[in-house]
């Protein structure tokens, strides 16, 4: 990571009184600034979600009782390499469970980006897990949202919504978009999980699964507009 960094900075011809540090080799070093990187999830994060750690420090005799306390000095040692600031430059939609902990408010960390923002962090928060965040990812039947906590969480595919794309969670009959600001509300087929679709038939208008019309994995099932629905519909024709 440090090497990818350095090589974009040469591009830039920017690399002028830049100095790069791991954790180790920062001790006793002091810079005006310093930028930590790398505080993400996952087996390359910091600190690694490996179940090899886990399996090591079993095994291991037990120095403390915190959790990560070898990572949390290391990270201790570089955030206090910087005699006037340190930034933190972390991915918002896996963040290190480091940076999740300083945004607590009580620590006063000074947050320079909206994707770090409780709004943003309320809208793309895992629901199933204590650690996860909603990371988009583009499929090859349209975009879906799955946890960035990989294998550990069983939420894999999440509906992004129709109308703003964050996030959206299905319950049996309607599809919820997490953005508060949004608040959108889809129908879905309680049978196989499909966006429903308004049909004409000779009864008139209905709901119909999108998947009525695949040639393979079909569904029929359909349903009768709610009075709700017969009153949204009417007042569009009014506004029209």
């Amino acid at each position: 990571m440090l090497s990818e960094a350095n090589i974009a900075l040469g591009k830039r011809n920017a690399r002028d009184g830049v100095k790069f540090w791991t954790f180790h080799k920062s001790k006793g070093l002091e810079a005006d600034y310093c930028i930590l990187i790398g505080f993400n999830q996952g087996k390359q994060g910091f600190p690694s979600d490996t179940l090899e750690n886990t399996v090591v420090e079993a095994l291991l005799p037990s120095i403390d009782s915190f959790p990560d306390s070898e990572e949390r000095r290391l990270f201790y040692v570089g955030v206090t390499r910087a005699k006037k600031k340190a930034y933190i430059i972390a991915d918002p939609s896996s963040p290190s469970k480091f940076v999740t902990e300083l945004l607590n408010p009580k620590f006063g960390v000074g947050i320079h980006s909206e994707s770090f923002k409780q709004a943003y962090r309320t809208t793309f928060k895992c629901k199933h897990c204590e650690e996860g965040f909603l990371k988009r990812i583009e499929g090859q039947y349209g975009d879906f949202y799955t946890c960035s906590t990989g294998n550990g969480c069983a939420v894999k595919n999440v509906r992004s919504c129709s109308q703003c794309g964050s996030p959206s969670s299905d319950t049996r009959s309607h599809s919820v978009c997490h953005n508060l600001a949004c608040g959108h509300k889809s129908k879905v087929c309680p049978a196989c999980g499909r966006p429903m679709v308004k049909r004409t038939g000779k009864k008139g208008i209905f709901w119909g699964c999108s998947g009525y019309s695949l040639s393979h994995d079909q569904c029929t099932y359909t349903e009768k507009l709610s009075a709700s629905d017969t009153e949204t519909a009417s007042s569009r024709k009014k506004r029209a």
